[in-house]
């Protein structure tokens, strides 16, 4: 304990000083957990546009092993026979060439929930399957190559 004495003035402040940079590095490190726990939480999961554009971009890898033709039915085979059963599918289409679309402009920026990047996730490992029917080990050989974050993040269950 310290007096209010003028000669103990400067331990005083001292103490205070000491006390006020205790709080702050524990306020510091509550800040870096929360702000550590929403970067993981966000690298968790990805947009619907960085969805989006990491499925066109298995698209393209793909298409140059088996063709966008084939690589457009694989798409669409995969996706009628999991739309029923993960309804959050529906709002991705394919055309001819295989290209993928999302027509929700407004909800791109927002993060999928963990259902809907499980539910893409599924899809992913059906297109691959459906690849795998010609190229046996399609998936080891996209697994090989130099894919996006993004990429990898999708056909990571795949493994």
């Amino acid at each position: 304990m310290i007096s209010v004495h003028p000669q103990n003035v400067h331990q005083f402040q001292k103490a205070l000083i000491r006390n006020s940079l205790q709080i702050a590095v524990q306020n510091s490190h509550q800040n870096d957990d929360f702000e550590s726990n929403a970067v993981e939480e966000s690298r968790d999961t990805l947009t619907r546009e960085a969805t989006l554009v990491a499925l066109n971009r298995l698209t393209k890898y793909s298409s140059s092993y088996l063709g966008p033709l084939a690589i457009a039915n694989y798409w669409k085979k995969s996706h009628a026979s999991l739309v029923t059963l993960h309804p959050s599918l529906e709002y991705w289409k394919i055309d001819y060439q295989g290209q993928i679309s999302c027509p929700f402009i407004s909800e791109q920026i927002a993060p999928l929930t963990s259902e809907q990047l499980q539910d893409v996730q599924t899809w992913v490992r059906a297109f691959l399957k459906e690849c795998e029917r010609v190229i046996v080990d399609f998936s080891q050989i996209l697994l090989s190559k130099s894919l996006s974050a993004d990429v990898s993040k999708l056909i990571s269950s795949v493994e």
